[in-house]
């Protein structure tokens, strides 16, 4: 990296500078929902890739390992799938209209932005 910075500055900025805008329309208990849904998303595609990713590449040197098989590693995190689950789905039900439609379309960027810049990465 040209700046010699290892953390991903530009999502930390891009994050900041969606924040500073959706603080603009939305007051705090929407905001809660809003960023409810969102931690929750982010917490079940990790563990959806930690299940692909020991599926697919079960050979994969890695720090940390679970002494299952990966039908008990899918055991294991499928408490936490339900769980995430219904919190996002009875959060969303829950959370006033603009709340719900910030939710949306932020999820909507985040993938959109996904594809596009994932045009741009580079392997290593």
């Amino acid at each position: 990296n040209k700046l010699g910075i290892q953390s991903p500055y530009v999502a930390i900025s891009v994050n900041v500078l969606i924040m500073v805008v959706i603080i603009q329309f939305l007051d705090f208990e929407q905001l809660l929902h809003v960023n409810n849904c969102l931690s929750a998303l982010s917490i079940l595609l990790e563990l959806v890739a930690a299940v692909y990713l020991r599926i697919k590449q079960p050979n994969l040197n890695r720090p940390y390992k679970v002494p299952v098989s990966t039908f008990g590693f899918v055991m294991l995190l499928a408490c936490p799938f339900i769980l995430l689950f219904v919190l996002i789905i009875t959060g969303f039900v829950l959370s006033p209209p603009p709340a719900r439609m910030t939710t949306v379309v932020l999820f909507v960027l985040g993938f959109l932005s996904q594809r596009i810049f994932s045009h741009y990465t580079v392997d290593k």
